[in-house]
């Protein structure tokens, strides 16, 4: 059954249809989420809400666009809006008193180690890049695709991966936990 299959189900009433469309697209959506929040919890709270919008706006989709850009496009924009919030809100927090402990360190084994370091240098990334890496190099999206999800031209997208790739590049030369786009 093809995604428009699913749409036209969903667009009749049918919301099980739906989770079809959850489980296939999932994945995309919470890298999308965590790529520009940074935080697993985050992103997977930003993508219930993605995929309520998604559906609450079905009968605004135009099935003239690939319905995966569509999707992941709601999902980029939801999220920077969730991040704007959460600044806000901290900035809100610094303002009523001091800041709250911070976790109780953990042990961590090597695995754990390069996954947070490679976290790290990741973050260092504007949200654009973040995600255009992302969606590059982990989903094999073309920079057209790149570029309507993040609703700008196809040279500023080369232009994101670019500016990612050199962030990159440049943090692997202070480190071996940086691989290598």
């Amino acid at each position: 059954m093809t995604d428009q299959d699913i749409l036209a189900r969903c667009l009749d009433g049918d919301t099980d249809a739906f989770e079809a469309i959850v489980r296939k697209y999932q994945p995309e959506v919470l890298a999308i989420a965590w790529s520009v929040l940074g935080q697993r919890e985050e992103a997977r709270d930003a993508a219930q809400e993605i995929f309520v919008q998604c559906f609450q706006n079905l009968h605004r989709y135009d099935p003239g666009r690939e319905f995966k850009n569509w999707l992941c496009t709601i999902a980029y924009k939801k999220s920077l809006d969730r991040r704007r919030k959460m600044s806000t809100f901290r900035r809100f927090l610094g303002r009523l008193g001091p800041e709250l402990p911070p976790e109780p360190d953990r042990p961590k084994d090597s695995d754990l180690a390069e996954r947070d370091a490679l976290i790290a240098h990741l973050r260092r990334l504007s949200p654009s890049e973040k995600t255009v890496v992302f969606l590059k190099i982990h989903d094999g999206y073309s920079y057209r695709e790149i570029a309507e999800i993040l609703d700008c031209s196809e040279g500023s997208a080369r232009v994101h991966f670019y500016n990612a790739k050199k962030k990159l590049k440049t943090d692997r030369g202070r480190t071996s936990h940086v691989p290598s786009v």
